[in-house]
């Protein structure tokens, strides 16, 4: 006898008794439910196992139908590599645990509930809707048992699925699910993944049953020529019971079964889209030169290494993007599954073999993804809009060399990624990455500590258009008129104010030095203090009267009638920066990069706020792209 003819054996033999308002019977009922849902889970379990794999193995075809061949998955080939690769408890009886608290659980309350809601709502809804929509009350009985139940079943059901198709037999697997989901909301977010299927499935399900349920009934009483309120004898109440059962299974939506599952478990296999590159050659990527390059502050102190470390595959790592037959809008809706999952445990990862060939396409792809990004507005460098979503990364002399950075992060909602395109790497470019979690760690805990107490001051001047081409002007950054760019700074809670007779802007903001990573709640170092840092420009082709000029000295600005620099920190009371502190922070975000050399093709996403990202002067032509993403 399958579950659902059980299930309706036991409903009708209890709803063919007189006594339904007594406490007692609905604890009966419930305490039976229980006993009834995990009795056979041992025997049941591991089959449930290799359904699951089955469905998640398949499930990429079933949503893409990008594949014109399709090899079929067995059952046995599953139970083989579950058994050789996880053993019997770590395998077949993976998420036994979720699964056996999602059983009792539900069954200790859907009994209670298959008889309560229908009788309940027929009691208090007008006659003339039941007599007028036969079977109504049992209808509206399964719509609150499937929200009911898709509320208490999804978060068990999520832990099962995700343990049932884990890709590796680690301990504390239940553990590591929670840590990697983050923050509550991100926590939250990872259990009712799937929600929606999971509730229609259960809508379908339940409507079906009940009504089914009441029609059958109907029909056997009418046969035999009873009356509704009488009892069917046992042999009309088995049939009665087992047509039901086979009915509802045939009925039953199995397909949004497999998509309920396929979207719990595309986090878990978007990663298998994406190969980890693991036959790098650090010959091919050799240490670089850093130590007296041009237009780089410090490169000819003591505190400069000689050369920065070249990339050898271990970070950021390399994926090879596996699906030769992806188009755009399927490759970037991959991409966005494999960033949600991995990267804040990366904190930047390397794109290999992206369907992607230009800047117009990269922007297309930009705009139908699910990504949300942002205009480059408020910004301290020159950026130019190639296409909608699409931006040079900067547009500075190309010979600048700019040290690992985060992008805004004076911003009220810094960017979180940012993905880069290279269509045409130059052939000498290099870009500084930094893994942020461990330059904190390295960094002098006094130093972090009074920054994270007195925060940072990010101080901006803003030339007027026209008046001096020296840097990026007001109007560039952030709007064409005063009105405008004065209602974005009030909006974003910027301090501001207009200077040399209203020709130029400055604007400041107070922001800390450390903030918690948007999806982990880690301590992150996520701030621009030596980057923004005036001193800059002491090597910088715009400012050449300052360029053998020491920052400390009290007459680097002669000549000039303004105490500002485009861009400057200081600790959040206005005061200084000690500039040793600065130089030690230069000689730390060095020491701790690695020099990546981009291919041709290859995408570049950063989270924004677990690693730091700068570049190597180069020789043109370039062709290479971002996109600010802030969620």
């Amino acid at each position: 006898m399958t579950y659902s003819q059980k299930n309706t054996t036991v409903i009708n033999s209890l709803n063919q008794k007189n006594d339904h308002n007594s406490l007692k019977f609905y604890l009966n009922t419930a305490i039976f439910g229980a006993i009834r849902g995990v009795i056979g889970l041992p025997l049941e379990h591991p089959f449930e196992v290799i359904i699951t794999r089955i469905q998640a193995n398949s499930q990429q075809n079933l949503m893409r139908q990008t594949h014109k061949i399709q090899l079929p998955v067995t059952g046995r080939k599953i139970f083989k590599d579950v058994f050789n690769q996880f053993g019997v408890l770590s395998g077949l009886y993976a998420g036994f645990i979720p699964n056996f608290l999602r059983q009792m659980s539900k069954y200790f309350y859907r009994f209670p509930m298959m008889i309560y809601f229908p009788k309940k709502i027929e009691e208090h809804m007008p006659k003339k809707y039941l007599n007028k929509y036969e079977g109504l009350h049992k209808i509206l009985g399964g719509v609150l048992i499937a929200g009911f139940e898709s509320v208490i079943i999804c978060p068990m059901e999520r832990l099962k699925v995700y343990l049932m198709t884990k890709q590796n037999n680690t301990k504390h697997q239940i553990s590591e699910f929670f840590q990697k989901s983050g923050q509550k909301k991100q926590i939250l977010k990872q259990m009712f993944t799937g929600y929606e299927s999971l509730f229609i499935r259960s809508l379908v399900s339940w409507i079906s049953f009940m009504y089914t349920d009441h029609q059958m009934k109907k029909f056997f009483k009418q046969h035999r020529g009873l009356q509704q309120n009488e009892a069917l004898n046992k042999i009309d109440f088995f049939l009665c019971s087992a047509s039901v059962g086979i009915l509802n299974v045939f009925m039953e939506n199995r397909k949004m079964q497999t998509v309920t599952q396929a979207a719990q478990k595309i986090f878990n296999n978007s990663q298998n889209l994406f190969k980890r590159i693991t036959d790098i050659q650090p010959t091919d990527h050799p240490a670089l030169q850093v130590k007296g390059r041009d237009l780089l502050i410090g490169s000819n102190e003591k505190y400069m290494p000689e050369k920065i470390k070249g990339y050898d595959g271990s970070w950021p790592p390399s994926f090879q993007y596996t699906e030769n037959q992806a188009d755009s809008k399927q490759f970037i809706d991959d991409l966005h599954n494999f960033a949600e999952e991995k990267l804040h445990e990366h904190g930047c990862v390397i794109i290999k073999g992206a369907p992607i060939k230009g800047q117009q396409e990269f922007s297309h792809m930009m705009d139908i993804s699910k990504f949300t990004t942002t205009k480059y507005q408020g910004g301290t460098t020159f950026r130019d809009e190639k296409q909608k979503k699409v931006y040079t990364p900067t547009s500075e002399n190309p010979g600048i060399t700019m040290e690992s950075h985060w992008d805004q992060p004076y911003w009220k909602n810094p960017p979180k990624k940012l993905l880069f395109y290279y269509e045409q790497p130059a052939i000498d470019g290099v870009n500084n990455m930094l893994n942020g979690r461990q330059f904190l760690k390295k960094l002098d805990k006094n130093i972090v500590e009074k920054f994270e107490k007195q925060q940072i001051m990010y101080q901006h001047y803003y030339f007027g258009e026209g008046d001096s081409n020296r840097f990026v002007s007001w109007q560039r950054s952030m709007g064409q008129t005063k009105q405008e760019v004065e209602e974005y700074l009030k909006k974003d809670g910027y301090e501001f104010e207009w200077v040399n007779n209203g020709k130029d802007l400055i604007k400041w903001e107070i922001s800390p030095a450390i903030k918690l990573h948007p999806k982990t709640g880690e301590r992150m170092w996520q701030n621009n203090i030596s980057g923004h840092h005036g001193s800059y420009f002491h090597n910088h082709f715009l400012f050449p009267e300052l360029k053998n000029k020491s920052f400390t000295d009290p007459n680097k600005f002669k000549g000039l009638d303004f105490n500002y620099y485009p861009h400057h920190t200081k600790y959040g009371d206005g005061s200084e920066i000690d500039y040793e502190i600065i130089k030690y922070l230069r000689e730390q975000l060095w020491k701790n990069c690695v020099g990546v050399m981009a291919e041709a093709g290859d995408l570049v996403l950063v989270d924004n706020f677990a690693a730091g990202h700068g570049r190597l002067g180069y020789t043109p032509p370039r062709k290479a792209y971002i996109s600010i993403i802030i969620n």
